[in-house]
């Protein structure tokens, strides 16, 4: 027995869930590298105004030392306590900078040999052959002095936060003054310029997890709705397999396809133990008819009863002068005749269109000018023999299946023609036609057609097969068809002896 290791239920939350939650974070990644990618643009641009407006600075008071209003030793000290503050004794500065470069940020400037010309800690120190903390060898002082000198630009590199033993990212903007060859930089830690990315961040982290624990309740209260009609429907169907059809009738429960699908598995049901129970009573009929021997009573029936009724019809008709449908009973009895007595012998072509002519006038008779009928055959048929009702199915077929289900009907046309040494019959329609499919279909033996009260029942796949056991060839009977054009079936009857050859079929 199967066992089910991916319940519907299951399959429905991990769908549902996927769906739910993929797009969530999705959308809350793609806002926070927005925002951080934003917020990086916004701190690089402060760097790099502020380096600006410090040269700016430097540049006016290079102007008051030119004009000889104050002197160059106190113009750079006004410099160094505007970005960073005075200084103290112990040589570092009180920080009180007028410039936001974030929690951490700060000015420094480099002379051109590396010395800390202005710094906040170590302000007079040659810092040329320092390394950040990335242990790559990274001299940051030497690649931010090379850039400023190539007309300033940003650095990025690995320091410690003050006060702490973490390492963070530090972005570092430098340009070259051109008046006292400073390099004058603006510096500070990546994540004082995207702390507000971060913190939207740990927002969309707890958006995400109250979105998942409320879809969660609700997916699987969802999934339980949706599956468990679908369950009941398969333990039942599980007992049913097991010969258990002695049960009631499934709760219907809402109006959703589920519903509809219970209510038909309860028809199904109910109908399997109405036709269980005919088979018995069928079953029991049998029995009896055996006990009373009544199949060897209808067993000797003879056909000919028929033949003795439309004859009677006939004189009567005969008498009261109906010509035309004395007409149509002999025709039919004719066929009757014929498809009773013949259809296990061989017969001959022009039997079997004498027996096709009978059809066409009855047909005729029933369609009128709806369907107009075609024969073209020779003065002189040639003597054959064949399988009986081979040509008439195939007449038929264009009828049912072609001409007769357009609203304005069509043409029938039935040919005969002499090809290679074979006579080739050709039955034509301008009907509906068909597509490959259903003429594979048409030639297969495990499809049955459903035989209606107004056909022969015969099959093109049955006078197929009986051509090929009568002849002992292949590919005797052939279809041609176009959707909405027509269908075109030809019949090879190898002429293997006039009168002769062949067995009866």
């Amino acid at each position: 027995m199967l066992e089910v290791k991916w319940s519907i239920k299951d399959k429905l939350i991990f769908i549902i869930s996927v769906s739910f939650i993929v797009p969530i974070i999705i959308l809350g990644v793609i806002s926070y590298n927005y925002a951080k990618n934003e917020l990086d643009k916004k701190g690089q641009t402060i760097l790099k105004n502020s380096v600006k407006m410090v040269i700016s600075m430097i540049d006016e008071k290079n102007r008051e030392v030119e004009r000889g209003q104050i002197s160059l030793e106190n113009a750079q000290e006004e410099i160094k306590e505007y970005i960073l503050g005075k200084k103290r004794k112990d040589g570092t500065r009180y920080m009180d900078n007028n410039v936001d470069l974030g929690e951490n940020g700060y000015f420094i400037i480099y002379g051109q040999d590396g010395l800390e010309v202005a710094h906040p800690r170590i302000e007079g120190q040659n810092i040329w052959d320092i390394e950040d903390y990335s242990n790559k060898k990274y001299y940051f002082v030497r690649e931010a002095i090379n850039i400023a000198n190539k007309g300033g630009g940003f650095i990025y590199y690995d320091w410690v936060y003050p006060n702490s033993e973490r390492i963070g990212s530090k972005i570092n903007y430098s340009e070259t003054d051109p008046n006292w060859n400073w390099v004058v930089n603006a510096t500070s830690y990546v994540e004082d310029f995207n702390k507000g990315a971060i913190d939207i961040l740990y927002v969309l982290i707890a958006t995400v997890i109250l979105e998942v624990l409320v879809g969660f309740t609700i997916i699987i209260f969802v999934a339980k709705k949706i599956s468990d009609p679908i369950e009941r429907l398969a333990y039942q169907a599980l007992k049913i397999s097991k010969g258990e059809l002695e049960m009631k009738d499934i709760e219907i429960v809402g109006n959703d396809e589920t519903a509809y699908l219970t209510m038909a598995f309860n028809h199904m049901i109910n109908n399997i133990k109405k036709l269980i129970k005919e088979i018995k009573d069928k079953a029991r009929l049998q029995a009896l008819l055996k006990e009373t021997e009544l199949k060897a009573l209808q067993a000797q029936v003879n056909p000919h009863f028929l033949f003795n009724i439309l004859s009677g019809i006939t004189e009567a008709a005969l008498v009261e002068g109906s010509n035309k449908t004395l007409r149509m009973v002999e025709e039919i009895s004719g066929m009757l005749r014929y498809s009773l007595s013949s259809f296990h012998k061989k017969v001959t072509l022009e039997d079997e269109l004498e027996m096709v002519q009978r059809y066409v006038y009855l047909q005729s008779q029933r369609f009128g000018d709806r369907i107009l009928f075609r024969m073209n055959f020779p003065q002189k048929i040639p003597k054959i023999y064949m399988p009986c009702m081979t040509i008439q199915p195939i007449v038929e077929n264009a009828i049912i299946h072609g001409v007769e289900k357009r609203i304005k009907g069509g043409v029938v046309s039935i040919s005969l023609k002499e090809r290679d040494k074979k006579i080739i019959v050709k039955v034509e329609d301008d009907g509906v036609g068909m597509d490959e499919d259903t003429i594979d279909r048409l030639f297969d033996s495990d499809i049955q057609e459903p035989h209606t009260g107004h056909t022969t029942g015969i099959g093109i796949n049955n006078v197929y097969e009986r051509l090929k056991i009568y002849y002992g060839e292949e590919n005797l009977l052939r279809v041609e068809s176009k959707k909405n054009i027509g269908t075109c079936v030809e019949i090879e009857l190898p002429q293997i002896g006039f009168c002769g050859g062949g067995s009866g079929v």
